[in-house]
């Protein structure tokens, strides 16, 4: 939590499948630099929602920073 703090951000090494990192890479990259800044149409994909929002690992992280 200190280092969240301290840093902004949390790294969790393998939390999220190589397959859902490509696609948000690729998603990103194919969008206009613009728009990567605020990327709300990743939350309309599914394969984003059940590889990252409900990712129990990844959603355990969000509760503990943020409540329930």
């Amino acid at each position: 939590m200190i280092d969240f703090c301290r840093h902004g951000y949390l790294v969790m090494e393998r939390a999220v499948s190589d397959k859902v990192c490509r696609r948000i890479r690729e998603y990103l990259d194919a969008m206009d630099s613009n728009d990567a800044q605020q990327p709300n149409g990743l939350l309309e994909e599914d394969w984003f929602v059940e590889g990252l929002v409900l990712n129990p690992q990844m959603a355990g992280a969000v509760r503990s920073l943020l409540g329930a």
